[in-house]
């Protein structure tokens, strides 16, 4: 006769010592009842809200420093440090500068006329004079005026702009 198939397997014990952290119970307040959680709040907000409390968010202190991909590691020398921050806020102007001079020896005559129109489509016509503008209140700023005076000049002139509002934070 064919034996009937059964219906409990291998009985495995445990220790009676070990116990899993998701059988033990919450940690109860001082008065034996658990804490209370404001159903108003979902428990997203609960996690981001203790996240905070914990200061463990682990958001990096420094904003990391951007390189290139076109740059060859070997020309970079400094690493993203708090001393790098304090070196002269026209480095990274001529950095790009020269990484977009080198962009447009390398495109063709097609892409440069495409990325023209381009341009023009986005800020209008326009654009040449509000870049020329741009410039001198730098320059003005660099001489001596004060970057005060440059943000000023810059708001105002793109806020001419036909379609769309840009501010830059120097």
């Amino acid at each position: 006769m064919a034996q009937a198939p059964s219906l409990i397997g291998s009985i495995l014990e445990r220790k009676p010592g070990i116990q899993s952290s998701s059988s033990l119970p919450r940690s109860t307040g001082k008065n034996g009842f658990p804490a209370v959680q404001h159903r108003s709040k979902s428990a997203f907000s609960r996690g981001r809200d203790d996240l905070k409390k914990s200061n463990l968010s682990g958001r990096p202190q420094h904003v990391p420093k951007v390189i290139s991909a076109s740059i060859p590691p070997t020309d970079v020398v400094e690493q993203a440090t708090p001393q790098a921050e304090s070196n002269s806020s026209d480095d990274w102007r001529y950095q790009i500068e020269d990484e977009n001079r080198r962009k447009v020896e390398d495109m063709t005559e097609e892409e440069r006329e495409e990325d023209r129109r381009e341009i023009l489509d986005r800020f209008g016509p326009g654009v040449g004079d509000i870049l020329r503008k741009a410039r001198e209140a730098r320059e003005a700023a660099q001489k001596g005026s004060g970057p005060s005076s440059e943000r000023k000049v810059l708001r105002s002139t793109f806020e001419n702009l036909p379609s769309q509002r840009v501010w830059i934070q120097l």
